[in-house]
């Protein structure tokens, strides 16, 4: 269940581990427009008010602002936008204009020490979350941490039945008894 569950490896509801305002990452660039990968090119209309930016910073540096989706050719999924054509790499994303936002933490695996949204006190520093000295880093290691505690009160088929948050809750209660 954990597994499943969207936003239940960074401890929010409703958010999940990847980017969830991006339509679509740059795979080549054309004249005026790029291709995405096969997946994304459902996430495109004609019509869109698209930002072409730099994935990791939100920079625009060779992309640009408030472009419009023109067409999408989805046997070749390629995206064709107004304006003076751009030279796009690998690094740029797009986005419905205004809603670049920052990749989930959970993105560069210590999603509880660096993500303000954390719900769980205790943490390192201002708005981080309690991190367990990286015993949260997966949903893998918790789950082998908990097997540990008790083979027996946390089997595959409780762990399965457990929420990230029931996880890091269980394991706090045996570990970290004062950080709750």
């Amino acid at each position: 269940m954990a597994r499943a569950m969207i936003g239940s490896e960074v401890g929010v509801a409703a958010r999940d581990a990847v980017n969830e305002t991006l339509l679509g990452a740059v795979a080549t660039d054309t004249a005026n427009g790029f291709t995405v990968a096969a997946a994304s090119i459902k996430n495109f209309r004609p019509g869109q008010v698209i930002d072409i930016v730099t994935m990791t910073t939100g920079a625009t540096g060779a992309g640009a602002l408030g472009r419009t989706v023109v067409s999408v050719d989805v046997v070749t999924n390629t995206v064709v936008y107004s304006g003076a054509d751009l030279t796009l790499t690998t690094a740029f994303g797009a986005y419905l204009s205004g809603e670049w936002e920052l990749a989930s933490p959970v993105a560069n695996g210590n999603q509880l020490a660096n993500d303000p949204y954390a719900n769980l006190n205790g943490g390192p520093g201002v708005d981080a979350g309690f991190n367990g000295n990286g015993v949260f880093t997966s949903i893998d290691s918790m789950r082998a941490r908990l097997t540990a505690i008790s083979a027996t009160t946390y089997s595959a088929a409780e762990l399965d039945k457990m929420s990230y948050n029931d996880m890091v809750y269980a394991i706090r209660a045996n570990d970290y008894p004062g950080s709750i």
